[in-house]
């Protein structure tokens, strides 16, 4: 579920991740996605809130994800970026660093 709200200037939105609630439409750099990526796998319902995580962390050898976390982690990506990730760079998303720039990727196209 997501609830939107508003700020001056800003569309809030708030999904059911207690750690993804963030202005949609705004400007990100990579550094700022790679802290809403970092903050959905330690606070989701992953069991990784203990890991050490890096850019070159693997979904599913270093953080231990199976194949539907990865989507349901994907999922909650889209939706907090209000974005959709094209089918042929999903496939290419295996670490936290592929998941900035898909999604880093998308936010600029919409620009």
């Amino acid at each position: 579920m997501i609830a939107f709200g508003t700020l001056p200037n800003l569309t809030v939105a708030q999904t059911d991740s207690p750690q993804l609630t963030h202005a949609v439409h705004k400007t990100y750099t990579r550094a700022d996605i790679l802290e809403i990526v970092y903050k959905e796998i330690k606070g989701g319902s992953y069991n990784a809130e203990k890991l050490s995580l890096s850019p070159k962390s693997s979904f599913t050898k270093d953080i231990g994800f199976d194949s539907l976390d990865v989507i349901e982690f994907i999922m909650n990506m889209e939706t907090a970026f209000d974005i959709t990730i094209p089918d042929p760079a999903l496939e290419k998303v295996h670490t936290i660093q592929d998941a900035v720039i898909a999604i880093d990727g998308v936010l600029k196209q919409q620009r």
